[in-house]
């Protein structure tokens, strides 16, 4: 008897143990699924063909840059050259105007810096006298003026866009390089009402540019309990609920981020938008023509004095908002 006990009281442990796997691996599988961070992208890649009379085209598809830094890796690749190599370099050589740096690509301006380098010259014995017989390449410098540069907007090359590899490498044009450009993905959330009494809630709501569509393509952050995890993309409306205060003002703070897809198929994360929403104590009275809320009480107000029939009248400066409005002469009520 006590062996069928102890058996079965396993057997529902061993029930409850296999439940609770499941259920775990159920809301783990979910938020796995909900979560956007998991589809971004850190990098932006390059494309197309640089020209050099001395060493013929220069494919640029395995070159990339960092969306957030604009550091720039990768290998482009020359059939008579080989490999040329950008990021992860050190020992920079010298020139008028160069950067010793990496080679990097300014976010706002489009422009590169720094040094790439030839992994291995067809003529390794070469005994030109300059320190660039090596296989540096210069992504910008003076005497003369050069520099490589693309728009930030379409990722097109600038015209000149050049690089130098001194009499080794000489000039290579940059002309039909493509930068892939983000978007640069956007959301703006809004409050309507921003300033409420104790007790009243107001309205969110956002959009914006370059978006994903999803109904868990952004993630809001603040504000309340209420307002947590997902919402939809690239557009949405949530009600704060009802929200309260003491004795002084409280300010909540709501914010919403949204992903955006890039040129390159890659996905991107927006910036955090913003949104007050500051909850007066009960009895304040808030202007709605110059706040956006229609108290109820007896408030004066300047509108009711201004001749116009503003938001919260029932009549022209009476009524709602405004002192009750006067009845006609002989008005009687039904």
């Amino acid at each position: 008897m006590l062996y069928n006990v102890s058996m079965i009281q396993n057997k529902k442990k061993s029930r409850l143990l296999i439940a609770f796997l499941i259920l775990f691996l159920i809301a783990f599988s979910i938020y796995f699924y909900l979560s956007p961070s998991t589809a971004q992208a850190t990098n932006a890649n390059f494309s197309g063909y640089a020209w050099s009379p001395n060493t013929g085209w220069l494919n640029f598809s395995g070159v990339k840059y960092d969306i957030s830094t604009g550091d720039v890796s990768g290998y482009a690749w020359s059939s008579n050259t080989g490999w040329v190599q950008f990021g992860g370099l050190s020992g920079f050589p010298t020139g008028s105007g160069t950067v010793s740096t990496n080679a990097n690509v300014n976010l706002t301006t489009g422009k590169m810096t720094g040094w790439a380098k030839v992994l291995s010259l067809p003529n390794p014995k070469d005994t030109e006298s300059t320190e660039w017989a090596d296989g540096w390449i210069s992504l910008g410098g003076t005497l003369p003026a050069y520099t490589v540069g693309f728009n930030t907007t379409t990722g097109v090359a600038n015209a000149n866009s050049y690089a130098w590899g001194s009499n080794v490498l000489g000039w290579i044009n940059f002309s039909n390089v493509k930068m892939d450009v983000s978007p640069s993905p956007s959301v703006l959330l809004n409050a309507n009402p921003v300033n409420i009494v104790s007790g009243t809630s107001s309205a969110l709501s956002w959009s914006g540019n370059n978006l994903t569509t999803s109904s868990t393509g952004c993630v809001a952050s603040g504000g309340t309990s209420l307002w947590v995890g997902n919402q939809p993309s690239p557009i949405g409306t949530f009600s704060t609920g009802n929200l309260s205060t003491g004795s002084s003002p409280t300010t909540y703070t709501y914010g919403i981020k949204c992903l955006g897809v890039g040129t390159n198929g890659a996905v991107y994360s927006t910036p955090i938008s913003y949104a007050n929403v500051v909850v007066y104590p009960t009895g304040t009275c808030i202007d709605p023509t110059a706040q956006n809320y229609l108290s109820i009480g007896s408030c004066t107000y300047a509108s009711c004095s201004n001749h116009l029939l503003d938001p919260g009248e029932s009549a022209i400066d009476c009524g709602g908002i405004c002192p009750p409005c006067k009845k006609p002469p002989h008005f009687q009520e039904n």
